[in-house]
């Protein structure tokens, strides 16, 4: 039994090493990934199948930042049948995502456009509405939860409070239709195989290099890594109003699993996915960070099913 418990801790400590690679560089060959993790080629891919058909890594993928010409809107809402709404928005125009939720919101959606949902059947009441701004992605640094939650305690009685006063340049978006066009193809995995796609597109290879130099200005990458399979955790979503959205998210990103935040003005979205037996850690968590000023208001729900495009 020991034997097997030190394999798999071993394993882990090799997928947290390719995941370090492709976080850092998304598109990194195979070859330079095996020689920077000191594993070999077979080893890599192996691993990496295996990673990638359990859910311990998603990615890398792309996603829009915003720009003078170019924004996206988030929307937390409640319906009377929120289960008849989520189904209904898969194909919605300018519908990007929805999932549904439990918890001070059971829907939310990500759409291109600014839209007016209070107009559908069953609307009840609308928890926050606006801009989405940058999303970003910490690169996991911890494997072990009781390290985490050991630091967090210890962040929570000792981290400076600033105020977040820096605003991001935001460049005007000049993509035309094959821009577009890549961005689908490749948004949900940046290391699928080129040549195929391009083929497929009809796009040679000096557009497709163009673009790619393009995707630092314009979007932001992101590498999710899970110590076990994606879908043995919960699924948890915190909507913060603070004053200092940096020490939010400093704290949420000691976790061994990837935080995804997204900014929206003075408030931030936070997903973040750990074991159910953890949600009085996280709550408990929440608390202390409104005792301490982080947070003025808190909001908190769990997401059940999501749909994107």
């Amino acid at each position: 039994m020991m034997m097997g418990k030190i394999s798999q801790e071993k394993r882990m400590r090799n997928y947290f090493k390719i995941f370090e690679q492709i976080y850092h560089e998304p598109t990194m060959p195979i070859y330079d990934i095996s020689e920077n993790a000191h594993l070999s080629r077979n080893t890599v891919s192996t691993y990496l199948n295996d990673m990638y058909a359990s859910g311990i890594v998603i990615g890398p993928q792309i996603r829009m930042a915003p720009a003078p010409n170019y924004r996206e809107y988030i929307y937390l809402l409640n319906f009377k049948d929120p289960f008849h709404v989520f189904e209904g928005l898969k194909g919605f125009p300018h519908v990007m995502y929805n999932a549904l939720t439990f918890g001070e919101w059971n829907t939310l959606i990500i759409a291109e456009k600014s839209l007016e949902f209070s107009v559908l059947k069953g609307f009840q009441s609308e928890i926050w509405r606006g801009e989405k701004g940058f999303v970003y992605t910490p690169p996991v640094t911890r494997i072990s939860w009781e390290q985490s939650w050991r630091e967090v305690k210890q962040r929570l009685g000792t981290i400076q409070l600033k105020r977040d006063e820096i605003e991001k340049k935001l460049p005007v978006l000049d993509w035309e239709e094959k821009e577009w066009k890549l961005y689908h193809a490749f948004k949900s995995n940046m290391r699928q195989p080129v040549k195929p796609i391009l083929r497929n597109l009809g796009m040679r290879y000096g557009p497709f290099i163009q673009w790619k130099k393009s995707l630092s200005e314009h979007c932001g990458i992101h590498t999710e890594f899970y110590p076990q399979p994606v879908g043995t955790f919960t699924n948890h979503c915190l909507l913060f109003k603070s004053r200092y959205i940096g020490a939010v998210e400093e704290l949420f990103s000691l976790f061994p699993t990837t935080p995804i935040f997204v900014e929206m003005g003075d408030s931030v979205l936070v997903y973040v996915k750990m074991t159910s037996d953890m949600t009085k850690k996280l709550i408990d968590m929440v608390y202390s960070m409104k005792d301490r000023g982080i947070a003025e208001d808190a909001r908190y729900a769990v997401i059940f099913k999501e749909h994107g495009r």
